[in-house]
């Protein structure tokens, strides 16, 4: 698993790996860290994807909620929390189809909650189903199913 970091506080910055790395994520996930939205969104936008980003709201220049909408353009697939002081924005950064919006002052205990949701929505984004015929087994990622028939 791929997870971005979004905060300009170099001290914030530990602070979230540091709560994150506490948590059910898996052992090998792949940490990149951002003290600038611009430089995150350039990761996208030279094919570097993650699957969960952590992103700030109140940053120089473009704040998390612009930096979230322009992810959101870019990859719909991939999660977005935001983690803030500020619960004001809140409504706002859901905009952006934000999995969810922590606080910086939650507990563990819900941090940990929102994660075991976030990676349960994460499972059953990228599951496949396996098509058996005659010729063998076919992989087809269930975001990618309209519809299937049968007789």
């Amino acid at each position: 698993m791929k997870i971005a970091i979004c905060e300009d506080s170099k001290t914030d910055l530990k602070m979230i790996r540091e709560r994150l790395e506490k948590t059910s994520l898996p052992k090998d996930t792949e940490w990149s860290m951002f003290t600038d939205g611009k430089a995150l969104l350039n990761s996208f936008e030279t094919g570097e994807k993650f699957d969960m980003v952590f992103l700030d709201v109140d940053m120089p220049g473009l704040n998390g909620i612009e930096i979230g909408n322009r992810i959101y353009e870019m990859d719909k697939k991939t999660i977005i929390i935001f983690i803030s002081n500020y619960p004001q924005f809140a409504i706002e950064a859901f905009d952006c189809n934000a999995f969810h919006y922590l606080l910086k002052t939650d507990p563990n205990e819900k941090i940990e909650n929102v994660i075991r949701g976030a990676l349960a929505f994460y499972k059953n984004s990228h599951a496949d189903y396996v098509a058996r015929g005659n010729d063998g087994a076919l992989r087809i990622p269930i975001a990618d199913i309209c519809y299937i028939e049968s007789f």
